[in-house]
């Protein structure tokens, strides 16, 4: 599903099987009109990282936890992060599987 908004409609009365196709004709909608809109939301796609290293773990944890900071907003769009991201994975690399 998209993000965005979406409208579906909704019935009231579902025949017994009523996941087969002769059976849009016996569901009673509340809408009059067939299978017209009446019931809308919007939707957003949220991700988690879940990384399997325990030190990338650490890592993200300390970010989210100063995301909002005004002396790390400074630091987010950087090249200081990325390089910080670079070298916690490097110095890393011989001694754990990066997940």
């Amino acid at each position: 599903m998209p993000d965005g908004e979406h409208g579906v409609p909704t019935a009231y009365l579902f025949p017994k099987s009523y996941m087969q196709p002769e059976a849009d004709e016996q569901t009673k909608w509340f809408d009059r009109e067939k299978k017209k809109p009446n019931l809308f939301f919007r939707s957003k796609l949220v991700s988690t990282l879940v990384p399997q290293n325990p030190l990338l773990a650490e890592f993200f944890s300390m970010y989210h936890l100063w995301q909002d900071s005004p002396r790390f907003v400074d630091v987010r769009a950087g090249p200081l992060l990325r390089l910080m991201v670079v070298l916690m994975v490097l110095s890393h690399v011989g001694h754990q599987r990066i997940a």
